[in-house]
C-alpha cells in the first residue's frame, strides 16, 4: 500500500484548475497526481464538514459550476444562432422523456409500415400517371 496523499495547496489548485477547464473529476485527480479513490474520499469527508476538506469540497463545486456554465454559454450562443442540433440537444438534455428518441417497438414498425403505405398510395399513383403523359402511353 502507497503512503497517504495529504491536500495540499498544490494539490488543490491542480483539481480545481482542472475542474473549471471542463476537465471530469477522474481526469482532475489524474492532472493533479493523485488517485481517484483520494479525490472521493476528500469530497465525501468535505460532505461531513470536515476541514480542510469542507472547504476544497466548496472550491471543487464552485470550479464545476463554472465550467458547466461556460458550456451552458457557448450551447445557448449556438441556439440563438439557430443550430438545430445544438437546439435538439439541449431539448433532449432538459426534457429527455419527451425529446430522446425510443427505440420503435416492433408494434410501432407495423403500424408505421400500413401508414406508409396508406400515405404514399396517391403519391405512387400520380408518379405513374406522370410517367405515362410524358411516354405518351
Amino acid at each position: 500500500m502507497g503512503r497517504p496523499i495529504n491536500l495540499d495547496d498544490l494539490v488543490s489548485k491542480r483539481v480545481v484548475d482542472a475542474l473549471n477547464a471542463g476537465v471530469s473529476l477522474v481526469g482532475a485527480a489524474s492532472a493533479a497526481r493523485i488517485s481517484r479513490a483520494s479525490l472521493m474520499e476528500w469530497l465525501a469527508r468535505g460532505r461531513t464538514g470536515e476541514q480542510p476538506f469542507a472547504n476544497f469540497l466548496d472550491r471543487v463545486t464552485e470550479a464545476r459550476g463554472k465550467a458547466e456554465r461556460k458550456v451552458v454559454d457557448a450551447l445557448m450562443i449556438k441556439i440563438r444562432e439557430g443550430n438545430v442540433p445544438a437546439c435538439i440537444f439541449w431539448l433532449q438534455q432538459r426534457a429527455p422523456d419527451e425529446w430522446n428518441q425510443k427505440a420503435p417497438t416492433s408494434n410501432d414498425t407495423a403500424v408505421a409500415t400500413d401508414n406508409a403505405a396508406e400515405t404514399d398510395l396517391p403519391l405512387l399513383e400520380s408518379l405513374v400517371a406522370a410517367a405515362k403523359s410524358k411516354v405518351g402511353t
